[in-house]
């Protein structure tokens, strides 16, 4: 890729962490235990160790290359310089430090303590730009879920800046097809699926962003009317043009 293209690795990568402060939002208005607590599991594990399961051995396994690259990643993903096998226990002992301080200080412990501190410092000693600043400003938000039925059932999604609405989408396209007619995992069922599945993230990759800046709103992409003309342009006999890969300048979701 050239210069303007956007990173898929290293610390340019690397968005202010929302999930600290997320738990503490959730926990604050529906929980029934204290943060102390309900941390308290995540730092057992981390100091004990977590077994390793076969989905997360060939994770690590896949993406070896990229992990040996970053010495601190290796030192704890790849022990003895090999993914960890299936079974066997991946100790983190750092991480359960980190977990142990925010669960002793509270959740700004990640934002504006000693954890955000280390955060912000080693990321601009790798060339990122995250700011201490950027983490001290960051607040959750609290969402309207989006929607679509499907065959009876009410499928819920998170809105834009998610690509929620994609799934949506590809449920909205299939119903409006015969499914049961091709019969199920036959090759006509597999293509159509994979051509719903097309058509949802090429309006993806085209009109989901940050709501504040999104030109096509949910609804819009939603509509039913759409969605049926949509639907009659999959051809079950060959595939359609496939999606083109979005430009750098083009908005997209950040988060899932």
């Amino acid at each position: 890729p050239g210069d303007s293209a956007m990173p898929d690795t290293g610390p340019m990568t690397v968005s202010v962490p929302g999930a600290v402060r997320g738990w503490a939002e959730a926990l604050h208005r529906f929980g029934t235990i204290t943060w102390r607590q309900a941390l308290e599991p995540a730092v057992e594990l981390a100091r004990r160790g977590l077994p390793v399961s076969e989905r997360l051995s060939e994770d690590i396994a896949e993406q070896q290359k990229k992990v040996a690259t970053d010495s601190v990643a290796a030192r704890i993903y790849l022990p003895d310089g090999k993914p960890p096998e299936a079974g066997s226990v991946l100790h983190q002992d750092e991480l359960a430090a980190t977990l142990a301080r925010i669960q002793q200080n509270g959740p700004d412990e990640a934002y504006t303590g000693e954890t955000g501190r280390k955060t912000v410092s080693y990321l601009r000693s790798l060339g990122g730009f995250l700011e201490s600043q950027d983490l001290a400003d960051y607040r959750p938000e609290w969402l309207e879920p989006i929607s679509t039925e499907y065959r009876g059932l009410t499928v819920v999604a998170m809105p834009p800046n998610t690509q929620g609405v994609t799934l949506l989408e590809e449920l909205s396209l299939l119903r409006n097809l015969d499914l049961a007619r091709l019969g199920h995992n036959t090759p006509d069922y597999l293509h159509t699926l994979a051509e719903a599945i097309s058509l949802a993230v090429q309006d993806r990759d085209t009109s989901v962003a940050d709501p504040r800046a999104m030109r096509t709103t949910v609804a819009q992409l939603l509509d039913t009317t759409r969605i049926a003309a949509l639907a009659r342009t999959i051809n079950p006999q060959r595939a359609g043009p496939s999606p083109s890969p979005p430009r750098p300048d083009q908005p997209n979701a950040v988060y899932m």
